[in-house]
């Protein structure tokens, strides 16, 4: 029995030539726009191109300019919306110009990190771009010697000069805690990012800016730790409101706590927004769904995605060029998770550490992404 070959031999330049009897030169030179072919011989050029389903090979286009057409992103955390936005602003810029995006998650890890970069470099990518990686010391030193250009996002590299693009971090944070002033809260909670995280940082650093400017309540039970994860939202959350006196609002790092912040409040008995008004950062899709209505500080996360892949066409096509610093402004989005204190505080049942334990194991199954 005969094997009969389902894929059809590729067109090249050079059946489209000599379909028409033209030079190869003439051909390629129409297809990439050069000036030098009168406009009805490209027009003929293409009509052919087009009855004989002739598509550029990547392969030729990499040898002769020298480049992949492709790009690295590494993300900290794929499931979280945010990042996803970010690259799917930036996938926007790089496909009209023919690359390719390729994706890794580091889930948080420095080594994961490494490992990813260092791949992504032996696969020859065109520019490697860094969402919110543990970058700094020795050993990512050597690594930006090795790699292609690097653009960051959501953390810069101190003493490295490498491009970054990002948001105004501690704006956001001093435009979230003086609309909640002017409600009349006095007593607000935060809830920090990861500690190596130079924007977590930087909101962190907003938060106390606002809270000695206006003059509120520097109670330094009323910062929590946590990693961006919800996890750390609901065990920041029970810890800010089992406080004695607990705050009328709380600012968390991001939206994926802030939620974190209203799922443990119902659980509490805590009502939103009449007992404690959140406010989130970053505006995930969810935020705006009425059942949550979310307020929270606007990243441009499609805008930062969008400059980031400009500013890599612009070295492509530059050569060498001095480093960037790129901030881009937040937006303040009120909605309905926020109001005045209330007079009066009610009193609260008992929600303990065991009871928050037990809700969190009924709450996330062993399947879920996230679990205690």
């Amino acid at each position: 029995m005969k094997v009969r070959n389902s894929r059809k031999p590729q067109v090249t330049i050079i059946d489209v030539a000599r379909e028409l009897k033209l030079a190869p030169s003439t051909v390629s030179n129409a297809l990439r726009g050069k000036p030098v072919v009168a406009e009805e011989t490209r027009k003929r050029i293409l009509a052919q191109c087009k009855a004989m389903n002739y598509v550029a090979s990547p392969v030729a286009r990499a040898l002769r300019e020298r480049r992949t057409f492709t790009i690295g992103v590494l993300l900290p955390d794929i499931a979280n919306p945010i990042f996803g936005d970010i690259v799917k602003g930036l996938d926007s810029v790089m496909a009209a110009s023919g690359f390719a995006t390729l994706l890794a998650s580091t889930e948080g890890s420095r080594e994961r990190f490494l490992i990813a970069a260092q791949t992504f470099a032996k696969r020859d990518v065109d520019a490697l771009v860094m969402i919110s990686q543990p970058v700094g010391g020795e050993e990512f030193e050597r690594l930006v010697e090795l790699c292609p250009p690097i653009v960051l996002t959501h953390r810069k590299a101190a003493g490295l000069d490498l491009d970054y693009i990002g948001m105004d971090n501690h704006g956001g944070s001093m435009a979230a805690l003086r609309h909640l002033a002017a409600l009349g809260h006095r007593r607000i909670g935060f809830i920090e990012g990861p500690e190596q995280s130079s924007a977590a940082q930087e909101r962190l650093d907003g938060y106390r800016q606002a809270v000695q400017e206006l003059g509120l309540d520097s109670d330094p039970a009323l910062v929590c730790p946590g990693d961006y994860t919800l996890m750390s939202g609901f065990k920041a959350a029970h810890r800010l409101l089992s406080i004695k006196k607990r705050p009328t609002a709380i600012l968390a790092a991001n939206d994926l706590m802030a939620c974190a912040v209203l799922d443990i409040a119902v659980q509490m008995g805590i009502c939103i927004p009449g007992d404690l008004s959140v406010i989130g950062f970053d505006d995930i899709f969810v935020s705006s769904f009425p059942q949550i209505a979310l307020s929270t500080i606007r990243q441009p996360a499609s805008e930062i995605g969008k400059a980031i892949g400009l500013r890599l066409i612009g070295r492509f096509d530059s050569g060498n060029c001095p480093p960037c610093h790129v901030v881009l402004p937040t937006q303040l989005v009120a909605r309905a998770s926020i109001a005045p204190p209330a007079r009066r505080k009610r009193t609260l049942g008992r929600f303990s550490e065991q009871d928050l334990n037990a809700y969190l194991r009924n709450r996330w199954k062993p399947t879920s992404q996230v679990h205690p």
